[in-house]
Parts: structure tokens; C-alpha cells; sequence
């Protein structure tokens, strides 16, 4: 049975055992949603909210495990007075600037080092513009936030959840999508260098006018991605599965296919220049390259 984030509150605050039970039977990738709530002066430590929602909460004078924390979404949360010890509050103010928006990260950012923000939830943020370079998110959640024209250099994400993140436009250098979730995420017209996509999962996103140089992308799942219009080069697709990808009106140059599944795929009007293993793409496409 759901329970209001008022009833959860209420039962973490009188009963820490029964909402850890209630939390403990949530199904495999749901978390607790405490919007709003009001834990000010709680000791929350005992308590298992990790990857909670926690948008707008009042966490003031309240008492917490930073390591916990930082992986709950804190968008608008008032954590005035919050006790937990200095490093995770450091990493905590990090994440608050981020929740006010790219040209509040950007100032944050002139003056000071970014913290590892492993793990952080920022599922929807506002960010576009922003310059995350250099940042560490790997296990982070983003999903559906907005990074369009964000710097990306050196950005990790491996093992992120990026579920219909926007990232058009955006400038993505020497990072790591490694083991990501890229499900339904969006890339058109960004420029990808040298990215490492390896075991990642970035089924249904598209990568229309996108430009690709570079990168290991080894055993990637792409299931049905979009391609149409876009510039790869060097891009190492060996064992990826691209069954039913559209790489409409592409160009295609020095790419590797070893063993790539592109069964079904569409390469109608498409360039393919000195790639490697095109064997494979023969017997798998639906539509091959004009002559």
C-alpha cells in the first residue's frame, strides 16, 4: 500500500524499524518519495533513506549519514542546521548549487574544485550550459536532466543512469559512459570525442547531425539508436548490438564492425569509408549504402 510522504515521515520518526521494512519491500529500483516532508530535528541515521526523494524536504537540525545523504534527491531541500560531518557537507553544498541551475554552478565552479559526486541523484536538473568538466558522477542519476550545450570534458558517468537525459548540442571529450544507461537519451547534434561507451546500454536514443570521433564502444547495446546524418570516425563498434539502428544519410569512416549485430539495420544513403569487417554490416542491413 503507497503511503504519503507525511505518513512516511511520520513512521520514520515513530517507528524507524516499520519504515525501513516499508522501504525494504519497495520493488527493485523505487525508492521512498519524502516530498516535502517534514523531518527537521530527526535523527535520521538509523534510518534507510538512501536514493529517497527528498525535493523540498525540511531536513533542518535534523541528524544524518552524509555518505547517505548525497544520494538522495535534495532539490529545494532546507537543510538548515543539518548535522553530518564536514566532508559529506562539503560534497552536500556541491549538490545544492548544482539544484540552483548552470549559472549558479558556474560561478560555484571559477572559484572552486568540483567535489566526486559519485552516486548523486540529479534526476531532472536544469543544467543546461553548464560546465561539468572534469567531474566525477559515475553511479549517478540523471535522468531527464537537461545538459544541452554543456562542457563535458573528462566527464565520468560510468555506470550512471542517464534515461532521456538531453544532451543536444553539448561538447562530450575523453569521458566515460562506461556500463551507463543511455535508454531514450538524446544526443543530436553534439560532438562526442573520443568517448568510452564500452557495456553500456543506450537503446532508442538518437544521435541525428551528431559527430562522432573516436571512442570504444565495444559491446554496447544500441538497440534501434538513430544515426541519421551523423559524421563517425574511428569509432570501435566491435560485439555492440545495433540491431534495427537507422544510419540514414551517415558518413561512416575507418569504423570497426568485428561481430557488431546490425541485423535490420538501415544504412540507406549512407557513406561508409574504409571500414573495418563490412562483411558484417552486408549481411545484417536492410538498406545498403548507394554505390
Amino acid at each position: 500500500m503507497l503511503r504519503s510522504a507525511s505518513d512516511l515521515a511520520s513512521l520514520l520518526r515513530s517507528d524507524v524499524g516499520a519504515f525501513n521494512a516499508y522501504v525494504a519491500g519497495l520493488r527493485a529500483g523505487t525508492h521512498a518519495d519524502l516530498t516535502g516532508a517534514d523531518l527537521s530535528g530527526a535523527d535520521l541515521r538509523p534510518a534507510n533513506i538512501e536514493g529517497c526523494n527528498l525535493t523540498g524536504a525540511n531536513l533542518s537540525a535534523s541528524k544524518a549519514e552524509g555518505s547517505v545523504l548525497v544520494r538522495c534527491r535534495l532539490k529545494g531541500c532546507e537543510s538548515v542546521g543539518l548535522e553530518v560531518d564536514a566532508f559529506w557537507r562539503a560534497i552536500l553544498d556541491q549538490i545544492y548549487v548544482l539544484w540552483q541551475g548552470s549559472d549558479a554552478w558556474n560561478a560555484f565552479r571559477s572559484v572552486k574544485r568540483p567535489a566526486v559526486l559519485a552516486g548523486v541523484d540529479l534526476s531532472g536538473a536544469k543544467l543546461e550550459g553548464a560546465d561539468l568538466s572534469e567531474v566525477v558522477l559515475t553511479t549517478a542519476r540523471l535522468d531527464g536532466a537537461d545538459l544541452r550545450g554543456a562542457a563535458l570534458t573528462r566527464t565520468d558517468f560510468s555506470q550512471a543512469s542517464l534515461r532521456g537525459t538531453q544532451f543536444g548540442g553539448a561538447t562530450l571529450m575523453f569521458g566515460s559512459f562506461k556500463g551507463a544507461t543511455l535508454t531514450d537519451a538524446n544526443f543530436d547534434r553534439a560532438e562526442l570525442r573520443y568517448m568510452n561507451l564500452e557495456n553500456s546500454d543506450f537503446s532508442g536514443p538518437s544521435f541525428e547531425n551528431a559527430r562522432i570521433e573516436g571512442g570504444d564502444w565495444t559491446r554496447s547495446v544500441g538497440a534501434g539508436a538513430r544515426f541519421d546524418g551523423a559524421h563517425m570516425d574511428g569509432v570501435v563498434l566491435n560485439y555492440a548490438r545495433l540491431s534495427g539502428c537507422s544510419f540514414r544519410g551517415a558518413r561512416l569512416a575507418n569504423c570497426a564492425f568485428i561481430e557488431t549485430d546490425v541485423k535490420g539495420a538501415c544504412f540507406e544513403g549512407a557513406e561508409l569509408t574504409e571500414c573495418l569487417d563490412l562483411a558484417t554490416i552486408e549481411k545484417g542491413v536492410a538498406w545498403m549504402p548507394n554505390p
